[in-house]
């Protein structure tokens, strides 16, 4: 009989710990077994330089931005940063990105976002609001691009564009929701 499938195991790390405490929480998420771990861009590093830092630390779990605020980046920044982390770790970035606070537009500038970063990462060229948007790097493979969601158009947005969505403050009514 096939053994029943196990769900992914994530860890989301939000405080600021000094750097050996940190790449020692890292090695001790991957030796346990977690499938990924999960940096929120609200600490005292830049989340994307931390991850490509860690990639170094750790061999096989994955990368994860949870999330990126759009408004905290250009795309082409953004692109650049994540290109780097999926290099220096093989391809185990998972880039969580988000509307940041809600604003007329939001979702059209996240979808737009998405798709330029996916050109960009195919190895083309993407634009959000009329500036281009490239990947400097040649990649082992686009990074994954996950989507929070707190509200059901931006579930619905993260059904259509994204790899995954990230549901954060949920009740298991609105996860349940969300997974319709």
């Amino acid at each position: 009989m096939p053994e029943p499938l196990r769900q992914p195991l994530a860890v989301a790390l939000r405080d600021a710990y000094p750097w050996p405490a940190l790449a020692d929480l890292a090695t001790t998420v991957e030796d346990a077994g977690f499938d990924a771990l999960f940096l929120p861009e609200v600490g005292a590093r830049d989340t994307l330089a931390t991850l490509a830092a860690l990639a170094g630390e750790t061999s096989r779990i994955r990368l994860a931005t949870g999330v990126v605020p759009l408004p905290s980046r250009s795309a082409g920044l953004l692109a650049s940063a994540a290109a780097t982390v999926q290099e220096r770790s093989g391809g185990r970035l998972i880039l969580g990105l988000g509307t940041g606070p809600s604003a007329p537009g939001a979702l059209d500038r996240l979808r737009a976002t998405v798709d330029a970063l996916r050109a960009a990462f195919d190895g083309g060229e993407g634009s959000v609001e009329g500036t281009p948007v490239r990947s400097p790097l040649p990649l082992p493979g686009p990074p994954a691009i996950w989507i929070a969601a707190l509200g059901p158009r931006a579930t619905r947005l993260a059904g259509e564009v994204a790899d995954g969505v990230l549901l954060n403050w949920c009740t298991p009514e609105r996860v349940a929701t969300a997974v319709g």
